[in-house]
């Protein structure tokens, strides 16, 4: 046994007595006792910082393997939020500043290390040059300990050490300079939030909406659906209560759309032709982006309603497809022609679309739900049953009904069926708190009288005279490995049974893939094959955006790339860049301490005891007053990041 010191963003930090030939993943959940608010390791750092480096692949190796040639007895766990850029840059500094150790090499390792976390960093060959140096042998022990840990970094985390040059992006946001806001940092989309909420404080609704579509055409979309990371970011947030950036593009939005005075203005023809199959999130957005660049856009969408899962599978409650076809109509305006009711592979071949158009856009999502267990008429897909009641309104359900599943389709399953009249219970191998449905969907669920059988899934459908009368669930004891990949375990011996006469599937969605050409290539992994910079297929005129590429889980993700498909659309056909209108000035009016005294605007929902009867939508949109409160909340930490 040995006193070491656990520390980081953990639950229980302190000094233990450890043997130290437990496991570290034992330490790190039975000591330790996990991260803040759930948070993932990303790796530990034993023995200060010029200590070993253990990856998440390594964690159930025993702690005496670490321990031989450490400076301090101490163990710091790192969450996800770490960026191995930064932290390569305080290990030189580190030696620099308070080691009081310097020569030419650690100066030149240094300043490209600083280049690459400012930005300024242009050439990924830097990185070769900086091994170079970081495989120097060296006489000093505290230069040859940095070089160590920081060659560790690089050849383990390379990727993100290219990504900080090439695309001048650090995910966590630590490289301030690379991030005008924790918010906007945190937006895929990189929506300048600052902006629109500097000019709705100033009380202008209009331009705010302007500053939104200039990187999201589905503004007043995401007013209502988006899942808000930037909202997890905020920087007052981490003091007190984060801004309602969500709720203010939605008042922001409602207000713009509802005068109809909006007008945006495009790049002449350039001649090009490109076809976009699906008009979901990604599809709208990529027509947008490429229709105000100069190019003839066109959009083949198999429903007879655009959209895609916002129009046809989230429920009316939470968005109605008049507040859609808002902006959908927006879109329009600029030229984009939307072909509903034609599915792709029936009503018209792929090769045909491919051979009139100079590139098309695979954009058809995730529409199939995955189901498991006999093929039986009393198991559905969440997927199918919500597309039923968004297009057809109510139906009619057994009394008891069973979803399986732990997201936020689950939940917008599980509602939409309460609201038809069944009793239902959601039944998810998470506990609570570790379903991935948002907190507000859970909450939201819970109130309005959804019954949860959290750590559960199904064992077996017991039958009455072919129809289901009860299921037997077996107990989850854990949903992941140590390096948080799905791997349920179960106790076996631990069932219970309840009553259900449906049981409705909500574990997963993938995409049809039988309206492609053999050239387009799908990968070992089920996915498409494309190339990640570009979106590119195996087929050279054909790209993937949103959801069927593999990476976007929700709406501003799949936003955000298909505005990177538009951009290299239109690098390869020869354009001038993306065009989404002249730059808008925003405003630096002076924040006062007064900030301070302004309390959070809750955002407002209808009483749970009246919405669960309907279908009517749940949000209460800001008051003007309550609007203009909730912006003047901003901190503006824009205007400081990259200074």
């Amino acid at each position: 046994m040995k006193k070491f010191i656990l520390c980081g963003k953990i639950n229980n930090p302190g000094t233990y007595n450890i043997d130290e030939n437990r496991s570290l993943i034992d330490i790190f959940t039975k000591l330790a006792g996990g991260l803040w608010n759930n948070g993932r390791l990303s790796m530990v750092q034993i023995g200060g910082p010029f200590g070993e480096i253990v990856l998440l692949k390594d964690i159930e190796n025993p702690l005496s393997d670490y321990t031989k040639n450490i400076d301090t007895d101490t163990i710091l766990f790192l969450n996800d939020l770490t960026c191995p850029v930064d932290y390569a840059r305080f290990c030189v500094r580190y030696l620099i500043k308070e080691l009081r150790t310097t020569n030419e090499t650690i100066e030149e390792i240094e300043e490209i290390i600083e280049k690459i976390s400012n930005g300024t960093s242009k050439r990924i060959l830097e990185l070769d040059i900086l091994k170079e140096l970081l495989e120097e042998k060296t006489v000093i022990p505290a230069e040859r300990k940095m070089k160590k840990t920081v060659l560790f970094l690089l050849n383990n985390f390379r990727e993100i050490f290219e990504e900080h040059i090439t695309e001048k992006k650090c995910h966590p946001g630590v490289c301030h300079r690379l991030a005008s806001a924790q918010c906007v940092n945190a937006c895929p989309a990189e929506v300048n939030i600052p902006g629109y909420v500097a000019y709705m404080a100033e009380d202008d609704m209009d331009t705010a909406y302007a500053v939104m579509r200039q990187a999201n055409p589905l503004s007043y979309v995401c007013g209502m659906i988006c899942a808000r990371p930037c909202e997890e970011r905020c920087r007052r947030g981490e003091l007190e209560q984060s801004v309602g950036v969500r709720a203010l593009k939605y008042f922001a939005s409602t207000l713009a759309l509802k005068e109809n005075k909006i007008k945006e203005d495009k790049l002449e023809s350039n001649g090009k032709k490109i076809a976009i199959i699906g008009s979901g999130p990604a599809g709208l957005s990529a027509s947008y982006f490429l229709s105000r660049s100069g190019y003839n856009v066109t959009i083949y969408e198999a429903e007879k309603t655009a959209g895609g899962v916002p129009a046809i599978m989230i429920p009316e409650y939470r968005i109605n497809n008049e507040a859609i076809n808002r902006e959908i109509k927006l879109i329009e305006n600029l030229g984009v022609k939307i072909k509903t009711g034609v599915k792709v592979g029936e009503d018209i071949k792929l090769g045909e679309i491919r051979k009139a158009n100079d590139a098309t856009i695979l954009a058809t999502g995730l529409m199939t739900g995955v189901k498991v267990g006999p093929d039986k008429e009393y198991i559905v897909s969440a997927v199918d049953i919500l597309k039923e009641i968004k297009l057809q309104g109510k139906r009619n359900f057994p009394k008891k009904v069973t979803v399986i599943g732990g997201g936020d389709v689950a939940m917008d399953a599980a509602r939409s069926i309460m609201r038809c009249g069944s009793d239902v219970t959601v039944v998810s191998l998470e506990e609570y708190d570790g379903m991935p449905a948002s907190h507000e969907e859970k909450h939201g669920a819970a109130e309005e009288g959804i019954n949860f059988l959290n750590g559960y899934t199904i064992n077996e459908y017991l039958e009455e005279k072919d129809s289901l009368k009860k299921i037997e669930l077996k107990k989850c004891i854990s949903t992941m490995d140590s390096q948080y990949r799905f791997s349920p375990k179960f106790d076996e011996e631990k069932t219970i049974k309840i009553y259900s006469e449906l049981v409705v599937m909500a574990i997963g969605q993938r995409a049809d893939y039988s309206y492609l050409d053999c050239d387009i290539e799908i990968g070992s992994d089920t996915w498409i094959s494309f190339d990640k910079n570009t979106y590119k297929t195996t087929a050279e005129d054909v790209y993937v955006a949103g959801d069927m590429g593999g990476y976007s889980k929700i709406a501003i993700s799949a936003i955000a790339e298909a505005k990177k498909v538009a951009i290299s659309i239109d690098k390869a056909l020869g354009g001038q860049g993306i065009y989404v209108g002249d730059e808008i000035e925003i405003p630096e009016k002076q924040l006062d301490l007064t900030t301070w005294n302004i309390p959070k605007q809750e955002e407002k929902e209808t009483e749970s005891t009246y919405r669960c009867k309907n279908f009517e939508n749940i949000k209460v949109v800001y008051t003007r007053e309550e609007a203009l409160r909730e912006a003047t909340r901003c901190m503006r930490c824009d205007r400081n990041s990259k200074q």
